[in-house]
């Protein structure tokens, strides 16, 4: 399957996103963050969905990507995996490399923090 495109499957808006359209979506995140008319205090103000939309197909034209439920979806994901990283790097001995771009850890921290993590589900 081609990347970018979409699939059938449980859900039929189902999406396979590019490094790409990341990229567009978090430079128009960017650019609303620092544009006034946007921000507002904790996020962003209403119908700023659509705004990305708009800076999304700017940068990438044809990319398709509707607000709904495409970029919703996405910035879902982005939100749960930043959730998770930061949970990671706030637990001792688990720390960023720069020079990787990654988190690292010795595999004996790995393993008792998915025990925890395992125990908390149950």
């Amino acid at each position: 399957m081609d990347e970018g495109s979409s699939s059938g499957g449980r859900g039929r808006n189902k999406r396979f996103w590019i490094a790409e359209e990341d990229k567009a979506l978090i430079n128009a995140l960017h650019e609303l963050s620092t544009d006034p008319h946007w921000k507002f205090e904790n996020g962003f103000r209403n119908g700023y969905m659509n705004r990305l939309e708009e800076l999304i197909g700017k940068a990438i034209f044809g990319c398709g990507l509707n607000s709904s439920p495409h970029i919703d979806s996405r910035l879902k994901t982005l939100v749960g995996k930043f959730r998770a990283i930061t949970q990671m790097l706030a637990t001792s001995g688990f720390k960023w490399d720069d020079e990787r771009n990654m988190i690292s850890m010795d595999r004996s921290v790995y393993d008792e923090y998915c025990k925890v993590i395992l125990l908390s589900l149950l």
